[in-house]
């Protein structure tokens, strides 16, 4: 069930996308460390019984393994109660939602927005986007970094952060949403 209702969203959500990338972010959002993620946020442990030998307050491999394994039978159990909407809600409350967050929050995570920026990119047969900073400003122990991403010449998006890979990620992210937008409307992407 859930990796349907995942498999529909990235459908949904990259429509032009390569099976690849498809497979390779599916695989990260139904796997086993993310919905143990997914699982703790929602406090799930606390629902389960084990016996002495295992205690589930202690991170380990075999806690991660429950907690995910807890997380997908409540998404069964909330399909057979109330349906594939319901499934579907809680799916996109808890996984998506987690997804979106990490995506921007963890560069290198292989669903960044800089990850999926070069993956456009050279998917289209491109050069790989450059960043550069364009200016620091605020005092040091707080400084704002403002940075543009290019692609062979061509500035695709700006960004600023408290950190340089912060304001690339923001750039990167601009660069996409005015990719999309031009790809929307049926005007050449670059």
């Amino acid at each position: 069930m859930l990796d349907l209702l995942v498999g529909e969203y990235l459908l949904d959500e990259l429509p032009g996308a390569d099976q690849g990338r498809l497979t390779m972010i599916r695989s990260r959002m139904v796997g086993e460390s993310f919905l143990s993620r997914v699982g703790r946020n929602m406090d799930l442990a606390r629902y389960v019984r084990t016996g002495k030998s295992l205690d589930l307050s202690v991170e380990g491999r075999a806690v991660e393994s429950i907690t995910a394994d807890v997380f997908e039978s409540l998404v069964g159990a909330v399909y057979v109660d109330g349906g594939l909407e319901a499934a579907r809600d809680l799916v996109h409350r808890t996984v998506v939602r987690a997804f979106q967050e990490l995506e921007d929050a963890i560069p290198g995570s292989g669903w960044d927005s800089k990850s999926r920026l070069q993956q456009l990119c050279q998917s289209k047969v491109l050069g790989l986007p450059s960043y550069e900073v364009v200016s620091r400003s605020g005092p040091a122990h707080d400084p704002v970094f403002s940075v543009r991403v290019e692609v062979e010449g061509t500035i695709l998006g700006r960004g600023k952060g408290k950190s340089k890979k912060e304001a690339q990620s923001r750039a990167a992210s601009d660069a996409l949403k005015r990719i999309e937008r031009m790809e929307q409307g049926g005007l050449p992407a670059f």
